[in-house]
């Protein structure tokens, strides 16, 4: 029994098997890190790489939600930044993935 709802484990669940596939099962990559290819994306600014919403079929107007309850508990690490577009300049992305914390949770109760 875990401390998340039912679509936070959704969310939670995606970002855990990132880890899964990518970090031969740790949470880490060999300098202690979250895995860069862990990340999903949550605002895809350039239009070109699609988001966790995208990608899952998940209706972003709920599920931003969702993760942001997810963040407030500190289940996520976030990462902003832009990026350069030749016909748009700088555009926002951000990328989530599971915690260290969140991802030994949902590890342990699986």
């Amino acid at each position: 029994m875990t401390k998340f709802t039912e679509m936070e484990m959704i969310v939670l669940t995606i970002l855990a098997e990132n880890h899964i596939k990518y970090g031969d099962g740790d949470w880490y990559d060999e300098d202690g890190y979250a895995h860069p290819d862990t990340y999903e994306l949550t605002t895809d600014g350039s239009g070109e790489c699609g988001t966790i919403f995208s990608k899952n079929n998940l209706d972003p107007k709920i599920y931003r939600g969702v993760i942001g309850s997810l963040h407030s508990k500190g289940a996520l690490e976030v990462d902003e930044y832009s990026t350069g577009m030749p016909s748009k300049g700088f555009v926002p992305m951000i990328a989530i993935t599971i915690s260290k914390n969140a991802f030994n949770e949902i590890k342990a109760a699986a």
